[in-house]
């Protein structure tokens, strides 16, 4: 419970230095089921947007997931221009072969939006 007032603390002050910053806080449950799905490691906040998507709607199309950022063929984030990290980079290949396997199972509801974009 101590941990949980002191969150909500830092929360509220946040809010309250920053008014119009935009939180969104992720339930418990959630973010335990994506690290079910995920089993090994944490997961990035696109793996995250990926399950929360897939929880939310019918159909959901992806863009920008697969792309070889190493051999710049695409940025790493498409709101930056902040290359990855080693622990990025580390994350990221372990991440892929659950999210694979997540898109496999999800194929009737999971595409791809650009041209020729397909699993690695």
């Amino acid at each position: 419970r101590k941990g949980l007032a002191k969150a909500v603390a830092a929360i509220k002050r946040l809010k309250k230095e920053a008014p119009g910053l935009q939180m969104f806080l992720l339930d418990g449950d959630f973010h335990q089921h994506v690290l079910d799905i995920m089993d090994v490691g944490a997961a990035s906040n696109g793996f995250y947007g990926v399950i929360f998507a897939s929880e939310r709607c019918e159909k959901v199309t992806l863009y920008g997931y697969f792309k070889d950022w190493a051999d710049k063929l695409g940025r790493y984030h498409y709101y930056d221009d902040v290359e990855p990290n080693e622990s990025q980079m580390t994350r990221d290949d372990a991440e892929i072969e659950r999210l694979r396997a997540f898109i496999l199972a999800n194929q009737d509801r999971i595409g791809f939006g650009e041209p020729g974009a397909r699993l690695p």
